[in-house]
């Protein structure tokens, strides 16, 4: 973490005489540090953030089979968009896929084209992604509080856990959050700068992709937030700056021509089902029995920035200062944060990652009370409750790690163990390190070392850990066992173990039977078929009168929803002869008899 330079010690003093007069109540004024980075600082610091980001993010992406189920249905319907040539309508299996608009399936195409229709091109643009929303992030920090403010900021998003996650991830989710990073920025110039073509009609532009990312979801986060910045921050100007008919006009022209094309193309049944099901049904009942409690998002934002939450209690210290005294960027901050979490605790069905659109926020503000809290003169150890914080911190990193540890040695499989227990201890040791030199109040050191600390626990875990429990996982290695044993020739079906990833890694559609009876006709009528079973999946088809069950391989691994191993047998379905037929009955009969 980087020592506050001489501007944002007089931003956060007040030492200037302009410093000290509260701006007025319809203005929002950008901290003059910021103006005066030069450009060498600046460009080292955007490079520090981008390749830290770039490392961390792109790390081990094309070694790790897709996550079920999200990650697979993603990369699937923008695989069969490109062989099917129609980028309006997205497809999974062959069938329509409703869930959500087309943008997601867009730019993972643009990564098959890339680099082609793997694992590395689907989450492509999710690294991507992370990376421009930790540089909006340095940025907008540095606008607000100085080059200080906006490195911390840049670099604990960049090593959060959640951001580390999602930014790996073949999902809309780091795509979101970089358009509506976006949209927040252009609020801001407005804010503070005054009207603007560029960032008034960029923010609707934004908008208009939020839109086509996730539907709603993006105007409702942004609605809210907008909401509570107003009431908190009185900034009734802004609505006046916001260019409302031409925005709306750019909106509407960035969402209308694909909008209008899936309504006419599947009769508007992708907004019954988008809108009604994904958006209101969500809203209403706990889709796939995904609960929370009050109080949800705030717990998975604490643990989802950790440990850098920890230091929530110096930011909100000269937050509530500045509420009352200004409508500057901490009405703005807490609106971010308060208006998108207000909103989610409304809705039934809750993820963590629902909220993760706020984190830069969270970030810049916990970044400026670090910054201000240590250019004031002070150091953790020597304030109130400091060495508490410090053994908490210690405590929780340790705990974490060794919780991780310790239940990969008693539930994981043996590859995890190693990387695990180095892993664990990398975290460990470095938050160790972390807290000594806090205690010492060498504090710029000590944060540096628990960024250093995560960053390399975050590329261990691409590189080491990830990839030892992929070569553990069935699913991809059944998938292409299945496509050895069939060698193009005979027809392949799915029954029971029918999770995504099998659909991307057979690379087509293929027929899901889940009834006996379905698998019966498929062979009557197109012959032979290949398919995987469970135990006792292939113990009950075993028995079946009209089915002929032979066994041609076996792929032992763990299931993506279990922690033990299965055995998930390849098998040929046909026809039992006449004779075959008459056999099966007598032995069903006399089982039944007895």
């Amino acid at each position: 973490m980087s020592e506050p330079s001489h501007a944002d010690r007089a931003s956060v003093r007040g030492g200037s005489p302009r410093a000290a007069v509260p701006p007025a109540a319809d203005s929002v004024r950008p901290v003059s540090g910021a103006t005066r980075l030069s450009s060498s600082g600046r460009r080292g610091d955007l490079l520090l953030v981008a390749s830290t980001c770039l490392v961390l993010y792109l790390a081990g992406n094309g070694r790790i089979s897709l996550w079920d189920r999200d990650e697979p249905r993603y990369a699937e319907a923008a695989r069969e968009m490109l062989v099917r040539h129609d980028f309006v309508v997205p497809m999974f299996n062959g069938e329509p896929r409703y869930h959500k608009p087309i943008m997601i399936y867009w730019v993972m195409a643009a990564g098959y084209a890339l680099f082609g229709q793997g694992e590395f091109g689907a989450r492509f643009f999710s690294a991507i992604a992370g990376t421009v929303t930790c540089l909006l992030t340095y940025r907008l920090g540095t606008r607000m509080g100085g080059r200080s403010v906006g490195l911390a900021a840049a670099l604990m998003l960049a090593v959060a856990p959640l951001m580390m996650i999602e930014s790996k991830l073949a999902t809309p989710d780091a795509l979101l959050m970089a358009t509506l990073l976006g949209a927040f920025s252009c609020l801001w110039e407005l804010a503070s700068s005054g009207f603007s073509w560029r960032w008034s009609l960029g923010f609707w532009a934004l908008l208009g992709l939020a839109l086509l990312i996730k539907g709603p979801v993006g105007l409702g986060v942004l609605a809210t937030a907008l909401a509570v910045w107003l009431v908190l921050g009185r900034q009734w100007t802004l609505l006046r700056r916001m260019n409302w008919i031409a925005g709306m006009a750019v909106m509407l022209g960035v969402v209308l021509p694909w909008g209008v094309a899936v309504f006419w193309a599947t009769g508007g049944e992708f907004y019954r089902e988008a809108i009604g099901k994904h958006v209101i049904g969500r809203s209403l009942e706990a889709m796939d029995n995904h609960r929370g409690f009050p109080g949800y998002y705030l717990v998975a934002t604490l643990l989802g920035l950790f440990p850098w939450s920890l230091a929530l209690p110096l930011a909100l210290r000269g937050v509530r200062g500045r509420l009352l005294r200004d409508a500057g960027s901490s009405s703005f901050l807490v609106g971010w944060m308060m208006g998108p979490m207000l909103l989610l605790e409304l809705v039934r069905t809750k993820l963590p990652h629902y909220y993760l659109p706020a984190y830069p926020a969270w970030a810049i503000l916990i970044a400026r009370g670090l910054v201000a809290f240590h250019a004031e003169g002070n150091r953790l150890v020597r304030c109130r409750w400091g060495v508490l914080r410090i053994f908490g911190m210690m405590a929780g990193c340790g705990g974490a790690a060794l919780a991780a540890a310790g239940f990969v040695l008693i539930a994981g499989p043996r590859p995890l163990v190693a990387p695990a227990v180095v892993l664990a201890g990398v975290l460990a040791l470095g938050t160790l390190l972390a807290g000594c030199l806090l205690l010492r109040a060498r504090d710029r050191a000590g944060w540096t070392a628990l960024l250093a600390a995560w960053g390399g626990l975050g590329l261990g875990v691409s590189l080491w850990l990830l990839p030892a429990a992929n070569a553990c996982r069935v699913e991809q290695r059944a998938a292409r066992s299945l496509l050895a044993c069939a060698a193009g020739r005979e027809a392949i079906v799915l029954h029971m173990f029918r999770e995504p990833s099998l659909i991307f890694y057979l690379g087509r559609p293929v027929p899901i039977l889940t009834a006996e009876e379905s698998l019966r006709r498929f062979v009557r009528d197109h012959g032979p078929a290949l398919t995987l079973l469970h135990a006792d999946e292939l113990t009950r088809l075993a028995q079946h009168p009209a089915l002929r069950v032979e066994v041609c391989a076996r792929v032992d691994g763990v299931e993506i929803s279990q922690t033990e191993t299965t055995s998930i047998a390849i098998v040929r379905l046909s026809r039992r002869s006449p004779r075959g037929v008459r056999a099966a009955n007598r032995i069903r009969r006399d089982e039944a008899r007895e």
